[in-house]
């Protein structure tokens, strides 16, 4: 056989690409998952970061208001914020979607 039609025959033959396997996927797919999570549920972190310094700078405006209902209307605001929070990192990070579509 000539030297060029080899070369002609050798250049169509396709290679598929190989998948990655499937415990490769599985390492890949989690850490995109909670980088993204951790990325999310950070709003929730700025905002009880927010609650806590409002806190702790708490003056009453003038001296007939008492800043103990403002304390713990504040202390109510951080608690729904981290429970937000871990609640978003759950439902976005620690769970495998693509589990249940399959």
């Amino acid at each position: 056989m000539p030297a060029g039609k080899l070369g002609r025959v050798a250049s169509k033959i396709e290679i598929p690409a190989s998948k990655p396997s499937r415990a490769a996927r599985k390492v890949e797919i989690p850490s995109n998952q909670h980088a993204m999570s951790g990325i999310g549920s950070s709003f929730y972190l700025f905002l009880f970061l927010g609650f806590l310094y409002m806190a702790i700078t708490l003056e009453p405006s003038n001296p007939e208001n008492d800043t103990f209902m403002a304390f713990i209307g504040l202390v109510l605001a951080m608690f729904v914020s981290v429970v937000a929070m871990i609640v978003c990192f759950i439902l976005t990070g620690l769970i495998n979607l693509q589990k249940r579509a399959m």
